[in-house]
């Protein structure tokens, strides 16, 4: 899986030839989902026959196959990265001022 993986080289199961480069995509802070609040919510954590692996390299090859470039594959992981991260900022009313909210001291 991806999971506990720092810098990813793609591909490892498509075949070279369906991919219109190989390059390495850096996942780190991606290696424990369970450090964010959106990937939590659920008691489902993988799908019964299905290769996690396999589809994030479909998913990559398809946004290659309609011209997105890898620097805007890579700006991509970066945005989702971005609201992973923000899913678990924490808000609370600050003192005397109920109708404010503030990011609280833990997040």
């Amino acid at each position: 899986t991806l999971s506990g993986t720092t810098v990813y080289n793609f591909p490892q199961i498509l075949s070279k030839d369906r991919v219109k480069s190989e390059r390495p995509i850096d996942l780190e802070g991606f290696s424990d989902l369970g450090n964010f609040a959106y990937l939590t919510r659920s008691t489902c954590r993988t799908l019964k026959d299905v290769n996690d692996t396999e589809m994030f390299e479909r998913r990559i090859a398809a946004m290659q196959t309609i011209g997105i470039s890898d620097d805007d594959i890579s700006a991509i992981f970066e945005t989702i990265g971005a609201v992973l991260h923000l899913g678990n900022t924490k808000f609370d009313a600050p003192p005397n001022n109920s109708e404010g909210s503030m990011v609280m001291q833990e997040c």
